[in-house]
């Protein structure tokens, strides 16, 4: 197949594209698993608080 003149700084700027796409959504997936764990770790210490005496 013959190659069109820039086809490989295009297929070039795609990769990195997606790379970067890929990038985005792991932090923004990662981001929101760090925010449930600290705020089920937060509903667990509210939880034992409220078990203890005097501490309202």
């Amino acid at each position: 197949m013959k190659k069109i003149r820039g086809q490989g700084t295009l297929e070039y700027v795609l990769i990195l594209a997606a790379i970067i796409v890929a990038i985005l959504a792991g932090r923004a997936a990662m981001q929101g698993a760090v925010e449930k764990n600290l705020d089920d770790a937060q509903q667990v210490v509210n939880d034992a608080t409220d078990n203890l005496p005097g501490l309202n």
